[in-house]
């Protein structure tokens, strides 16, 4: 019996398996989209998720000593070089204010040939905010109801207008060379 066994083992042996999650993981941080099937897609999420985590962490902090180690760590899972790269300055930076939950699955129907469950794995998309936490913080109001509770109320905020730059036609920005006297010939 297998009790309290959470492994699944999508039919495969654990090398096979491993290297599956790999390159799906692989796949995933590259494409930042993947098509799969629902039971290996929800698998996928359990493996790629602490690896975002690690890299959030090493980008968390200034001890070069950690951030070589928490590398290290995602380099045992990802072998691909460039997309360790992507992960660490691109992916850790847009989720660093998210905790946790950076996939999203979509249930995509049965497949024609089989009739399995596909899903579509993608990433989050999170808006890389270059504002600091400080200046987040400070927008936000604590405004109290009738009830006594508090709840929060973004403060309104007047939109930028953008400058219009005068058009220029066409005709005037062109130069005419045929009234220059040094291009007669």
């Amino acid at each position: 019996m297998r009790h309290q066994k959470r492994v699944k083992k999508l039919g495969r042996k654990k090398q096979h398996r491993v290297s599956m999650l790999r390159n799906m993981a692989t796949s995933l941080i590259k494409n930042e989209r993947i098509d799969t099937t629902l039971s290996k897609a929800k698998v996928l999420r359990t493996f790629v998720e602490p690896i975002i985590t690690r890299a959030k962490k090493a980008n968390d902090t200034q001890d070069m000593n950690v951030i070589l180690h928490h590398k290290r760590e995602v380099m045992k899972k990802i072998k691909d070089r460039d997309v360790i790269v992507k992960l660490f300055e691109d992916i850790a930076l847009r989720y660093m204010n998210r905790n946790g939950g950076y996939t999203r699955i979509y249930k995509l129907g049965p497949r024609k040939g089989d009739n399995a469950e596909m899903a579509m794995i993608e990433l989050v998309e999170e808006l890389l905010d270059t504002t600091s936490t400080t200046a987040k913080q400070g927008s936000d109001k604590k405004e109290k109801s009738k009830m006594g509770s508090t709840k929060k109320t973004q403060s309104k905020k007047k939109p930028v207008e953008e400058k219009k730059e005068p058009e220029v036609k066409a005709e005037e920005s062109v130069e005419t060379t045929e009234e220059t006297p040094d291009n007669k010939e």
